[in-house]
Formats: C-alpha cells, sequence, structure tokens
C-alpha cells in the first residue's frame, strides 16, 4: 500500500525528532542548570539590595570626621587651654585631633566590614564583577554626597567648620568652582599648587595629583608589608600608618587618601578641580599600590586597601606547589 494510503486510513506518522522526551523540559538551558538570564535593571537592583551596607558604612567614616570637628571645641580647650606643651612630637590640640583619629581609624578596620567605605579600591580587587565594582563605587559616592548635601542644607555653619578643621583640601591656584569657605580659609592663592607637574620659575613642580598619588600609594603599600607582622594589633598599625601620612612634611593635597572624605570635602566647598585631583591621584596611587604588590609579591589573597586589610588579606606569598 502506497504511504499516502496508510496515513489516510489512520495509521501513526512518524515520531518528529525535534520533540522533547517525555520528563525532559522544553527549554535547554533550564534542563542544564543554567540560570536564566537577568535583565540589566534587575542585575543593579540586585546589587543594590545585595550592598546597600556600604551606604551606612561611609556614614560612619564620615561621621569620625564630622564628631572630631564637634568634640573639638569642648576637648580642646579644657584640656590644653593656654599651655604650649607638648606630647611626643605632637602639640596639645595635634595630640587630641590625631588621638581622636588613631582611635577611630582602629575601631572603625577592626568593625566595619571590608570594601565598604574606600570606593578607588574596588577597581583593583580580583574577582569581583564589574557590575559589583561599579554599584559599590556609586553607592559609596552618593553617601559621602548626601552626608555633605544634609549638612549643608541642614547646619552651614557647623559645614563650614567641618570644611575647614578636618576635610582634606586642595588649595589649587585659580580654583573656580571652590565656595567662599575655601578661600576664606587659604586667603589667597599665595600659596596654591598646580594640579598636574609643571615646571615654575626654573623650578619642577610636583604638582597636586601626583603628590596626592605618592601618599595613597606610601599608605597602602606600608600596610601591605607591615600588617602581616602585626598579628591581632593589625588595627593600630593601621591607624598609625594613616596617622604618619596624614602629617608627612611632603602634603599639600590634604592629602585625601580616600574618596569618601575626599568626595565629602569637594561636595562641600572644595569644588570641581578638588574633586578631579582627589580621583586622579586616589586611582594613579591605587594602581601603583596595587601593581607594586603583585610584582613584588607581597599579594597572597588579593589587594585590598589599608582601611579594609584584615588578617590573611595579605602577606609574605610563599608558593606552593600542587
Amino acid at each position: 500500500m502506497p504511504p499516502t494510503t496508510r496515513a489516510r486510513s489512520g495509521s501513526r506518522s512518524p515520531a518528529n525528532p525535534f520533540a522533547p522526551k517525555p520528563g525532559a523540559s522544553a527549554t535547554p538551558s533550564k534542563a542544564k542548570g543554567k540560570p536564566a538570564p537577568v535583565s540589566f535593571e534587575a542585575g543593579i537592583e540586585k546589587e543594590v539590595r545585595e550592598h546597600w551596607i556600604d551606604v551606612p558604612c561611609s556614614w560612619a567614616l564620615l561621621s569620625t570626621i564630622a564628631g572630631l570637628c564637634f568634640a573639638g571645641d569642648y576637648l580642646i580647650p579644657p584640656i590644653c587651654g593656654t599651655s604650649e606643651g607638648s606630647f611626643l612630637t605632637f602639640s596639645c590640640p595635634d595630640a587630641i585631633i590625631f588621638g581622636w583619629i588613631f582611635c577611630w581609624t582602629a575601631f572603625l578596620v577592626k568593625m566595619l566590614p571590608p570594601q565598604t567605605n574606600n570606593p578607588m579600591e574596588l577597581w583593583f580587587c580580583s574577582g569581583m564583577p564589574l557590575r559589583k565594582r561599579a554599584v559599590k563605587f556609586v553607592l559609596q559616592l552618593l553617601a559621602a554626597l548626601s552626608f555633605a548635601f544634609a549638612m549643608k542644607h541642614f547646619a552651614k555653619d557647623f559645614a563650614e567648620k567641618v570644611y575647614t578643621m578636618g576635610a582634606p583640601k586642595v588649595h589649587l591656584c585659580a580654583a573656580a568652582s571652590a565656595g567662599a569657605p575655601h578661600h576664606k580659609h587659604f586667603k589667597g592663592d599665595a600659596n596654591c599648587v598646580h594640579e598636574w607637574p609643571s615646571f615654575s620659575g626654573g623650578k619642577f613642580a610636583q604638582g597636586a595629583v601626583i603628590n596626592e598619588a605618592l601618599h595613597v600609594f606610601f599608605l597602602n603599600y606600608l600596610v601591605a608589608l607591615l600588617c602581616p607582622h602585626a598579628g591581632k594589633y593589625f588595627n593600630f598599625v593601621i591607624a598609625g600608618l594613616v596617622i604618619t601620612t596624614l602629617r608627612s612634611p611632603y602634603t599639600f593635597t590634604g592629602p585625601g587618601l580616600n574618596m569618601v572624605p575626599s568626595m565629602m570635602a569637594a561636595s562641600l566647598y572644595g569644588g570641581f578641580e578638588a574633586l578631579r585631583v582627589h580621583l586622579f591621584g586616589t586611582f594613579i596611587g591605587m594602581f601603583l599600590a596595587s601593581w607594586l604588590e603583585h610584582r613584588s609579591g607581597v599579594v597572597k589573597v588579593g589587594f585590598a586597601s589599608a582601611l579594609s586589610w584584615r588578617p590573611g588579606q595579605k602577606g609574605a606569598n610563599k608558593a606552593k606547589k600542587a
């Protein structure tokens, strides 16, 4: 009988070779255990929900700076008075200021989760997805921006005190976007610096960006070298290195050392030029620290900035043979 006659008489047609087998899923990707594709908006929302903690952690860092300015009015006059005494290499007011910075830096390093309040280090951490880096970077900068916005609009006088007393400042020549408190603090352009290296009057000027980059590099590389040998006292070593860097006789940029306080300072009265210096300076400094740590074999697990270093993060890189 011809095939057409068999088909008309009710016989079965040949099985479809592309039909899914009984018990198998119609979508091969799900059958193989692959996750369904996530839209860009849903991925960003997921990262924000997972890393919102970066915002209060950044606020905690900025609160220590604001707290220093608030407590300084109540601690320095009664303790120091008109005395010109000193403690080690610190004058009386400096001993209180840097003692405050030392204690709170050691506390924050010990208590806060790593990679939550230093945006620039995120671009040099190994194994972190790009979307996660970008979301955490933006969250931390937005936290600093909102902190500055709240101070300027609800406590303007206190915001000016925080800027002049505790925030990192860059006194650039002809800083057009700097606010009035900035110019009031520096009183003209007599000691201003250029943004980039230049020759002025036959002399080489380092520039604010390179100056800040070198201090960022100095801090983070020394943390990688010294902290693996500090044991459980690593947070005090980091706090001491932070103070040493801030008191450097070669700095004239603040220095920022971290984009969270630098973003707050630029948003208050430093202006766009100061923000640009801090962005370039911290990026170059972090790049140099990360590159040299990898080249010299200091990195054991992955790069971390001074505020994110934890025991086991870095150390002597001993090669292990399989």
